[in-house]
């Protein structure tokens, strides 16, 4: 089972460096405006599905480590299916202005992510035996769930194209459920 928490760490630091990489490329992109899902738009956008495929892969096999050690509970599906969204975040590119059914589906399933980690994680924070670990949990939870008030604000005003700090807004919450996905990985190889 060790072998899990390995690949769930390694599959998130894939991301963190598809996203290091995906900046550094597409200089023709504002960090602070931009959605991450711009940068996967045109011909280095792989780069970063890639990366967002390895980030579903880390949540997956997190919920799965995380279900060995305690026994399954439902948060540990919630954070399976959050995973699982992500894997069509990265497969539905987005679209904009004109969104297809593609566009849609890429939409939907970054708006179940954001909704369903933090809830996955407000179901596990009282698993974990380490206070520490049971607080930072709780903290990201409650982050996540500022950060996704905030975007959500801006999704049904209809500026999440046009406000100039939404990728800034945006990329940190991701940042912070990649720091947890991240830790947590490190944490369950011991």
């Amino acid at each position: 089972m060790q072998l899990i928490s390995i690949a769930a760490f390694l599959h998130s630091i894939i991301f963190l460096i598809s996203i290091f990489v995906i900046h550094k490329i597409r200089i023709d992109l504002k960090f602070k405006r931009y959605a991450l899902s711009t940068y996967a738009l045109g011909a280095s956008g792989w780069l970063l599905s890639f990366g967002l495929l390895a980030i579903g892969c880390a949540q997956i096999l997190l919920s799965v480590r995380l279900a060995n050690m305690n026994g399954f509970t439902f948060g540990h599906g919630v954070l399976m299916c959050a995973g699982i969204a992500t894997f069509f975040i990265a497969l539905y590119k987005m679209e904009y202005p004109n969104q297809t059914y593609r566009g849609r589906i890429h939409t939907v399933a970054a708006g179940l992510q954001f909704t369903l980690f933090p809830i996955a994680l407000l179901l596990l924070y009282t698993n974990f035996t380490n206070t520490l670990l049971a607080y930072f949990t709780l903290c990201v939870a409650v982050l996540n769930i500022v950060f996704l008030s905030l975007i959500f604000s801006y999704f049904l005003k209809g500026t999440t194209h046009t406000v100039p700090h939404f990728g800034l807004v945006q990329k940190t919450n991701i940042l912070i459920m990649t720091a947890w996905v991240t830790l947590i990985s490190l944490y369950s190889m011991f």
